[in-house]
C-alpha cells in the first residue's frame, strides 16, 4: 500500500454565516493524473458535513478550477451540505443551553 505524504495537503478554514467554522484539507491533483483523469481531494472535518465529523471527497480538478479554485469550491460544497442543518444547529444549541 502506498504511503500518503501529509505534506501534500494544505489546511484551510471556511466560515459560514459569519460564525460556523469548517476545517478542511486539500490536495491538488491527488493521483497525478492529467486532463479528465486529474482529481483533487478534500477532507472536511465537521459534524455539519458528516455524522462522523469527517468526509473524504474526490472531485475532478477541472470542476474545482471552473468554480474558481479550491477555496470557492469548498465553500459552495459546504454551503450545499449544510443548507438544511445550519439553522437547525443554531436552534439546538440555543435550546440545549438556556
Amino acid at each position: 500500500m502506498a504511503t500518503i505524504n501529509k505534506e501534500q495537503y494544505s489546511e484551510h478554514v471556511i466560515t459560514l454565516n459569519g460564525t460556523i467554522r469548517i476545517n478542511y484539507r486539500y490536495w491538488n491533483n491527488r493521483f497525478g493524473g492529467i486532463d479528465e483523469y486529474s482529481h483533487d481531494h478534500f477532507e472536511f472535518n465537521s459534524l455539519l458535513i458528516s455524522e462522523t465529523g469527517y468526509l473524504s471527497h474526490f472531485v475532478n480538478s477541472a470542476v474545482v478550477a471552473n468554480y474558481g479554485g479550491h477555496a470557492d469550491y469548498a465553500e459552495l460544497f459546504c454551503k450545499e451540505k449544510t443548507k438544511d442543518k445550519v439553522n437547525i444547529a443554531q436552534v439546538d444549541l440555543f435550546e440545549c443551553c438556556f
